[in-house]
């Protein structure tokens, strides 16, 4: 897409990219971006600014003179805040400028719906995991073998 002169490449994940490096599967917010990887990103497209999601962190980098965004995570951010998370981006005269977003919400209702849908009784690794994820903010699905040391 195109907004005044500045051209926008959106998608899921950074054409399936390890965007991050991971320093840090549990907390995430550890992790760094893949500067290696965004640069070649960058070569494969002629667009200005890169958004994407998928990693459930912020990222807002210039790598050969192109802009690289991760949105954040409304529903499961992985940098240690639960709160609703995402990145606005203004374009103004051809100049782009973002900021970060943050909601609270109530994260008892969160577990009284796993609760009243019963996920908790029919899937319980997993809706633990996921409840824990999303209250805490750290990636506790998949980690069993961090935790367990």
């Amino acid at each position: 897409m195109e907004i005044e002169d500045v051209t926008i490449h959106v998608s899921h994940d950074l054409y399936k990219t390890k965007a991050f490096r991971v320093l840090d599967r549990l907390e995430r917010e550890k992790n760094t971006p893949n500067l290696e990887v965004l640069s070649q990103a960058a070569d494969l497209n002629d667009c200005d600014v890169f958004i994407f999601g998928h990693h459930h962190l912020f990222m807002d980098e210039v790598v050969n003179k192109k802009r690289f965004i991760c949105v954040g995570s409304v529903g499961m951010p992985l940098n240690g805040d639960p709160r609703a998370q995402y990145m606005v981006l203004d374009i103004n005269q051809n100049h782009i400028t973002t900021s970060k977003q943050y909601v609270d919400y109530d994260l008892r209702e969160l577990v009284r719906d796993f609760e009243e849908k019963g996920f908790l009784e029919k899937h319980s690794v997993w809706s633990m995991n996921t409840l824990i994820t999303m209250l805490t903010g750290h990636n506790y699905i998949g980690t069993q073998d961090l935790r367990n040391k």
